[in-house]
C-alpha cells in the first residue's frame, strides 16, 4: 500500500495548478532579475534612433490613413441605410395612403349607388 494520502494537507488552501504557476512565476522573475544584474544598458546608435523615428512616424500616417477611411466608409454605410429606410417609409405610407384614397373613393361610390 502506498504510505502517502491522497489528500495531502495545504495549509496555504490554494489549489495545486495555482502553487505551481507561483513557483514557475517566481522563478521566472527570478531569472528575470539575474538577467538585469548582468546585462549593462546599450545606447543605440543615432542612425537606428532616426530610422525607427521615421518607421514610426510613417505607421502613425498609415494608421490614421486607415482610419480616417475606416471612419468615412462607417459614415457612408450609415447614410445609406437611413436613406434606404426613409425610401422604404416613404413607400410604405405613400401605400397605406393610396389604399386609404381607394377605400374611401369606393365607399363614395358604394354609397352613392345605394342612394
Amino acid at each position: 500500500m502506498n504510505s502517502h494520502s491522497k489528500t495531502q494537507s495545504n495549509p496555504d488552501k490554494k489549489p495545486r495548478s495555482q502553487e505551481g504557476t507561483s513557483s514557475s512565476l517566481k522563478d521566472l522573475l527570478n531569472t528575470s532579475h539575474a538577467v538585469k544584474r548582468v546585462l549593462e544598458p546599450q545606447n543605440p546608435r543615432q542612425s537606428f534612433i532616426e530610422e525607427l523615428a521615421e518607421t514610426l512616424d510613417s505607421n502613425v500616417e498609415y494608421a490614421r490613413k486607415a482610419m480616417q477611411s475606416l471612419e468615412r466608409r462607417k459614415q457612408r454605410v450609415k447614410w445609406t441605410a437611413i436613406g434606404a429606410g426613409a425610401g422604404i417609409y416613404a413607400l410604405s405610407v405613400g401605400i397605406v395612403f393610396a389604399k386609404l384614397i381607394k377605400w374611401i373613393f369606393q365607399r363614395r361610390s358604394k354609397d352613392i349607388s345605394d342612394t
